[in-house]
């Protein structure tokens, strides 16, 4: 499973964290309050059978099963009934049920972390061209 600490990085591990767990980031390394737990996983169903499979993280894996089944599939990154249904059991309202790039996870399928673009400095303009602008 994949965790978000409060100090903005990511973890996977196997098992439901605690509350805090130590952060794997050698820069961080100290004692973290855990943020979100990422319940969604691949799910492939098929239209026309009641063929239907969870894959976890693994993407390719169900677009490869998909391919593989003789009817028509839906492929989705959906949560989880039962990983969710944990999730509110154990933590209540103190954990997301998904890491999202605006909390900080960059890890997203398909989705890249916002970076602005750098911003250029004005240089006021030059009365005297003989005087330099600094």
């Amino acid at each position: 499973m994949q965790y978000l600490m409060e100090c903005s990085h990511t973890s996977v591990k196997v098992g439901w964290p605690d509350d805090v767990m130590r952060c794997d980031d050698i820069a961080c390394y100290a004692m973290r309050r855990v943020i979100a737990i990422e319940c969604r996983e691949w799910h492939v169903k098929c239209n026309s059978c009641k063929w239907g499979r969870w894959f976890g993280q693994d993407e390719h894996g169900a677009k490869r099963a998909a391919a593989k089944h003789a009817h028509s599939c839906m492929v989705d990154y959906m949560r989880h009934p039962k990983l969710y249904d944990t999730l509110k059991r154990s933590y209540s309202r103190r954990v997301k049920p998904f890491i999202l790039p605006a909390y900080g996870g960059n890890q997203l399928p398909g989705v890249r972390r916002y970076e602005p673009a750098p911003v250029l400095q004005m240089l006021d303009k030059v009365v005297n061209p003989d005087v330099p602008p600094f």
